[in-house]
């Protein structure tokens, strides 16, 4: 499965401010989704979770999230 495209947002609230994001598809590995952010306001946390919508032309399952 090849992931198309990729979007991250922090979810569960509105007017969200991100900075010094970077975000995309590993080179060489297509169904590997990378997002790096320097501050996030609100925090990232349960109430205001990173969503990552991400589409392909086959069903997408998410099996493993790293944190680096």
């Amino acid at each position: 499965m090849d992931v198309v495209e990729a979007r991250p947002t922090v979810g569960g609230t509105n007017g969200a401010v991100q900075m010094m994001v970077s975000s995309g598809l590993v080179e060489g590995h297509p169904n590997i989704v990378v997002y790096s952010y320097g501050a996030s306001a609100p925090p990232f946390g349960p109430a205001h979770p990173l969503v990552i919508n991400a589409w392909s032309k086959d069903s997408v399952i998410c099996n493993q999230v790293a944190t680096f």
